[in-house]
């Protein structure tokens, strides 16, 4: 018998024997390793005592298992190379997520539930989630005051809107008045404290200076409305500068012509000769916004505003050295009357 490739014991003891014979070994040490020839098995001696294969070549226990847990040392850790017949995929089982696990990806929009309108801050909302127009004005939605939605023209009007500093309440600006002859004092009104009609009569002109003397500066008059019949080519309402006689004066006006339109014409007289008169835009009647009066280098222009810019005059020079300014009217006929909401700008 051997142990290390030592013989153990006397000499002619050999480490092969039968297993009776090698059981019977007195004081056997630990790691002693001998064969049975009567049964042909391996066998090692341990602290448990002799272990002994079950056949040729067979694993055993104390060198494969030490840990006496049933499974080879080796077969308990693995390389996952060393892993044959792997599963290329390892498609998951049919479950369900909370919603607190889904923290990414797109939710089909089946899937949202409605929500509350202070949810909703941002993004584009289509127009079929909005009432119909009918729907709103029904419900008295549309307009320009608070909780409605304002109209395109409105807008427009806000938007172009020319500051008013004098609004015809119940008087006329401080020092403006009605020029003498040949101009008359026409029949005026203070219509819901904000708008002044002007009546001069048939074949009359009412012309309502500004008393002062900013003629170089730019000037506008709000909210327009002339009332004519098919054709009133002397039916007029707009903005004259003159040198204190009707010798030399430059008016710029809006002039009633064939329905619907409007035109834009400058009456200009120098030293008492023929008065000229020029078109220089027709437009279909509308209310007036307002009426700008443009000064620039000595000349003089006017734009007509519904409230966005619809016509306009080129820039006119007078021939003669201005002293006044103001608002000239005329009418042909007698029911003929005209409104002014306000004036602004500089006079």
């Amino acid at each position: 018998m051997k142990i290390n490739d030592q013989q153990f014991g006397r000499p002619q003891i050999l480490y092969k024997a039968t297993k009776t014979q090698i059981e019977a070994t007195p004081n056997p040490q630990a790691g002693m390793i001998a064969f049975a020839t009567d049964t042909n098995q391996i066998g090692i001696y341990t602290s448990g005592g002799w272990q002994w294969g079950t056949g040729g070549g067979d694993m055993l226990k104390a060198i494969y298992d030490t840990d006496n847990d049933g499974v080879v040392d080796a077969a308990e850790s693995v390389d996952w190379a060393g892993v044959q017949n792997k599963p290329t995929t390892y498609p998951p089982d049919s479950h369900n997520h909370a919603a607190g696990d889904v923290t990414s990806g797109v939710l089909d929009a089946a899937r949202i539930p409605n929500l509350d309108a202070s949810k909703i801050t941002s993004g584009t909302l289509s127009t079929d989630r909005f009432s119909a127009y009918s729907d709103l004005q029904a419900e008295s939605r549309i307009g320009g005051t608070s909780n409605q939605v304002v109209t395109s023209y409105y807008m427009r009007r806000e938007y172009y809107r020319a500051t008013i500093t004098h609004d015809f309440d119940n008087a006329l600006p401080s020092g403006w008045s009605w020029a003498g002859a040949p101009f008359v004092i026409p029949t005026i009104n203070y219509l819901g404290g904000t708008l002044l009609t002007i009546s001069p009569g048939a074949g009359n002109r009412a012309f309502l200076t500004s008393g002062s003397s900013y003629l170089a500066q730019s000037k506008w008059i709000n909210g327009i409305f002339l009332e004519t019949d098919a054709s009133s080519p002397n039916t007029y309402i707009g903005y004259r500068t003159d040198d204190g006689t009707e010798d030399n004066y430059l008016e710029i006006v809006l002039v009633g012509t064939t329905l619907p339109n409007m035109q834009i014409k400058s009456r200009v007289r120098s030293g008492g000769g023929v008065v000229t008169e020029t078109t220089h835009a027709t437009f279909q009647r509308c209310w007036i916004e307002y009426l700008g009066i443009i000064y620039a280098g000595s000349s003089y222009q006017i734009v007509v505003y519904e409230p966005a810019r619809v016509a306009y005059s080129p820039y006119l020079t007078p021939a003669f050295t201005p002293s006044r300014c103001g608002i000239i009217c005329s009418t042909s006929a007698s029911w003929q009357i005209m409104a002014i909401d306000g004036i602004g700008g500089v006079w």
